[in-house]
């Protein structure tokens, strides 16, 4: 997946994405912020994979990979 293909599937997920950055210099790897609802949501694009930051009840976080249905 490339960053165009990640910004339109966030989207099309609901979300609006607010702000793209690049995690690695030499890397193809993106950070996006994405909104819903007033609250921000994390989205990782690294190595052709897509993960969203799922936050815990205990204060920690892990990245769940995003799978395209269809």
């Amino acid at each position: 997946m490339k960053l165009g293909e990640a910004i339109v599937f966030v989207e099309g997920l609901g979300y609006s994405v607010a702000k793209v950055e690049r995690r690695k210099l030499f890397r193809k790897a993106y950070t996006l912020y994405a909104e819903f609802l007033g609250a921000i949501y994390l989205f990782k694009l690294d190595k052709g994979k897509l993960y969203k930051k799922i936050p815990l009840s205990s204060g920690k976080c892990f990245w769940a990979e995003l799978e395209e249905i269809g």
